[in-house]
């Protein structure tokens, strides 16, 4: 059969996991940078669905430009036939996700400052505003988070007496964790009187 045949040659010639892109890049983000002996510390696989926690969040923004420009070089290095954009095209896409990362963490930085002053108020909006000027000049789409950050934050920022330093969602990880840990238990139940007494 011609499609078996089309298979078995595909496998021989196509790259193992360990040498995808998508484990090129995971290698970055978790890897020991250079001489400063900083590891990123960014773990897919430390939250269940492959999602990255608040740590791992806060690490790439720190370290946006950073990652981003290695990502930009191993993109580069490794760009098949078949890739329509030129290096300086993958180049600017690292750099645009980049600032995108660094505006975020502006924001963030602005909404954790305690009893904030309208200086911060402006800084905090400002950052939002290119934020989300960027986001759309990249083409992604504006969620519904990033439109009550756009139209809201910083009203509601002025409206909470001493600000919204408190405004975190380490919270709602920690849920999913803990509700996940009752779903693995539940799974094997063989009743609904069971469930209810784990």
């Amino acid at each position: 059969d011609d499609m078996v045949e089309i298979l078995v040659e595909w496998r021989k010639v196509r790259k193992t996991d360990d040498d995808s892109l998508y484990t090129h890049i995971d290698d970055i983000l978790k890897a020991t940078t250079g001489s400063r002996l900083k590891s990123y510390g960014i773990l897919r696989a430390a939250y269940h669905g492959g999602d990255l926690t608040g740590v791992c969040v806060k690490s790439l923004m720190t370290n946006a430009q950073e990652i981003m420009s290695s990502i930009a070089t191993l993109l580069i290095e490794h760009r098949s036939e078949e890739c329509t954009m030129t290096p300086s095209e993958i180049s600017a896409l690292c750099g645009n996700c980049s600032r995108l990362l660094t505006l975020w963490d502006g924001v963030l930085h602005c909404l954790h400052i305690i009893n904030p002053k309208e200086s911060d108020y402006n800084e905090a909006q400002k950052f939002i505003d290119k934020a989300l000027e960027l986001t759309r000049t990249m083409g992604m789409s504006v969620i519904p988070k990033y439109h009550g950050t756009e139209a809201h934050l910083v009203k509601q920022m002025r409206e909470v007496e001493g600000g919204l330093f408190e405004f975190d969602e380490s919270w709602t990880e920690q849920y999913h964790q803990v509700g996940y840990q009752f779903d693995t238990k539940n799974r094997n139940k063989g009743s609904e009187e069971r469930r209810a007494n784990v």
